[in-house]
């Protein structure tokens, strides 16, 4: 017989904290995309501008984790179809930094000779960001998504946005009033605050949510007899996807046991 998933997928906790941070990172992230309507035409002077095509996608994709992050929290976290939502959230923040090289080298025409000297360590957060991103995503539609990934990934995202942070402040202490636009500052700290408070709602989810694997999903294991043995076997496997928690486990293996 066919043995369905189970609707459950675990228990989330600190669901109202991964909300909150979630919310706070969308909106530090859609902040940060100010300058690209914006821009000085005669400083200090502001005017309106349309953002391009290749800058409404680096936005889209900006604001993509937290807009996923808090629909999952808040309405299908306990739907197994719905898991290949976590993936996706993984596999933005990878594709990310890919992007907003094209968008350098591309939409703004700079020669990819000036990014490597200018921005070098921007190039070197990026390629972590797209490898670690990169694997987890991985991982979470295997199933084999590890507490130790996720911490690493959400480590690496932090220390970039912190980066970004100390960056933006030094510029402000290093330069007089006049000798920068502050519309710019204001973007890339409230980038960097964003970055922050997203991989710290990252974090939190990846240490307290359970995702199973996308394929055990789509093609649910199949048993040919319900004996004792084959329980046990099945409900391990469930223990070790996360579909069902310790407790759970304990519950229902004390349940088949009995019946041998």
């Amino acid at each position: 017989m066919n043995q369905k998933p189970s609707k459950i997928i675990g228990a989330l906790t600190c669901k109202t904290s991964i909300f909150a941070l979630s919310l706070v990172a969308l909106a530090c992230t859609c902040l940060s995309f100010s300058e690209y309507f914006m821009y000085y035409e005669d400083y200090p002077e502001l005017a309106f501008r349309f953002p391009s095509f290749f800058e409404i996608v680096f936005f889209i994709l900006n604001i993509a984790p937290s807009l996923l992050l808090i629909f999952y929290v808040k309405k299908i976290f306990k739907t197994p179809k719905r898991v290949v939502t976590i993936p996706t959230i993984y596999a933005t923040i990878a594709i990310t930094p890919a992007f907003s090289f094209i968008v350098d080298t591309i939409a703004y025409d700079r020669p990819i000779r000036f990014i490597l000297r200018y921005f070098q360590k921007e190039l070197l957060f990026g390629l972590a960001i797209v490898v670690s991103y990169t694997l987890i995503t991985i991982f979470a539609l295997n199933g084999r998504l590890k507490k130790r990934w996720v911490l690493l990934s959400a480590t690496v995202g932090l220390i970039m946005g912190l980066s970004l942070i100390i960056d933006v402040l030094l510029s402000l202490i290093q330069l007089h009033e006049g000798d920068i636009a502050y519309l710019y500052v204001f973007a890339d700290l409230s980038a960097g605050i964003g970055t922050v408070i997203l991989h710290l709602a990252l974090l939190l989810f990846g240490l307290k949510a359970k995702i199973p694997a996308i394929i055990h999903l789509v093609n649910p294991i199949k048993v040919k007899s319900s004996s004792p043995e084959q329980e046990l076997k099945l409900l391990q496997e469930k223990l070790d996807l996360g579909i069902i928690t310790e407790e759970e486990y304990q519950a229902q293996r004390a349940e088949i046991i009995n019946k041998l």
